[in-house]
């Protein structure tokens, strides 16, 4: 399957309800940027570069971020809940991007 059809959901777009992220997507992203069980590593926002970190939580089998996950393609606009969908981002950047595609409209590293 190509990833663009990957990142778009196979169910429609509306009516929009915000679903929860599957812990396996989650332990797909952390593992794509090398963080293993009982490892953490550093992370940074995609759009500002603010510094952040990946921790396995001590008695299950989910990673903890301490960056937001944003999806590339938003929930409602049919983005899928895959790790290929996913950058992360810190609260602010994630917050003011919203539901577009698009980077945040900031000047480089405000939020760093």
């Amino acid at each position: 399957m190509s990833v663009s059809k990957r990142l778009q959901s196979d169910t429609p777009a509306a009516p929009y309800r915000k679903r929860a992220i599957p812990n396996k997507e989650r332990r797909r992203l952390a593992e794509r940027h090398g963080a293993s069980w009982g490892s953490g590593v550093s992370v940074s926002c995609h759009y500002c570069g603010a510094r952040g970190s990946i921790q396995w939580h001590q008695s299950r089998c989910w990673p903890v971020f301490t960056l937001e996950i944003d999806h590339v393609v938003p929930e409602f606009r049919g983005g899928a809940n895959v790790a290929e969908n996913f950058v992360f981002a810190c609260q602010r950047c994630n917050r003011s991007k919203g539901h577009s595609r698009s980077a945040p409209q900031r000047g480089k590293g405000a939020c760093a």
